[in-house]
């Protein structure tokens, strides 16, 4: 029983919030706020992933440096497209978990059959399917032995 990509997008959506790489990182910051997220997806104008921007990459390479975020452009803090992990609607929670642990990452862009971005997942989304699939699975057990006795 291990629950799937496709599950979290049933009940979140399928929204995609991104910004282009000239996008100053002030204006990324106040996207991910209005939003409540803590990344956005960088985006070309043909729709490709050119990289990815979270929080940590505006602390690390803005904050931390003393750098103006209203002159520093995303595409300048991101992490690059070529190393932005993905996955799709098939792909298992424990896969993604096994995946966010090993790289060390929160959230995983969620690519279609086309391999474009269609959503985004977060470790948080991951977490909470599965430990209700854990709380049901020692529910069920509970019951199974309980009814045994």
């Amino acid at each position: 029983m291990s629950a799937h990509v496709w599950e979290i997008l049933d009940r979140k959506g399928r929204n995609i919030i991104s910004v282009p790489g000239s996008t100053n990182v002030l204006d990324a910051v106040r996207t991910m706020t209005d939003h409540n997220i803590g990344c956005v997806l960088v985006m070309s104008e043909a729709g490709e992933i050119d990289g990815i921007c979270s929080e940590r990459d505006v602390f690390r390479k803005v904050i931390l440096q003393e750098k103006n975020p209203g002159e520093v452009e995303v595409s300048a803090v991101m992490t690059p497209g070529s190393k932005v992990v993905t996955v799709h609607a098939d792909t298992t929670l424990t896969e993604c978990m096994d995946l966010m642990t090993k790289q060390g990452i929160r959230h995983l862009p969620v690519l279609n059959a086309s391999g474009k971005a269609e959503a985004m997942i977060s470790l948080r989304d991951v977490v909470d399917v599965l430990s209700s699939e854990k709380e049901l699975m020692i529910r069920q057990l509970e019951h199974y032995i309980g009814s045994s006795l």
